[in-house]
């Protein structure tokens, strides 16, 4: 399970997963790309999310979790 994530003791209705510290950075994130929009020049392929904010900041604020499918990039140190 990835470090950001953290199972919830008995059962909440938020999936199990709760946030805890900062979101996920998403330029290390597979589905994180940068767009050609200055208006909103960050976004997330999987969610078709473009934004100013990081796109992880996004689903938080959206639903108080953090981005269930946050997956490093392989090669990163």
């Amino acid at each position: 399970m990835p470090t950001h994530l953290v199972p919830e003791q008995g059962g909440a209705d938020n999936g199990g997963v709760k946030t805890q510290g900062p979101p996920p950075y998403c330029p290390r994130c597979i589905h994180y790309f940068v767009t050609w929009n200055p208006s909103f020049p960050k976004g997330c392929r999987l969610f078709g999310l473009k934004s100013r904010r990081l796109p992880s900041e996004e689903v938080r604020a959206a639903n108080g979790r953090d981005c269930p499918s946050f997956t490093e990039k392989s090669g990163l140190k």
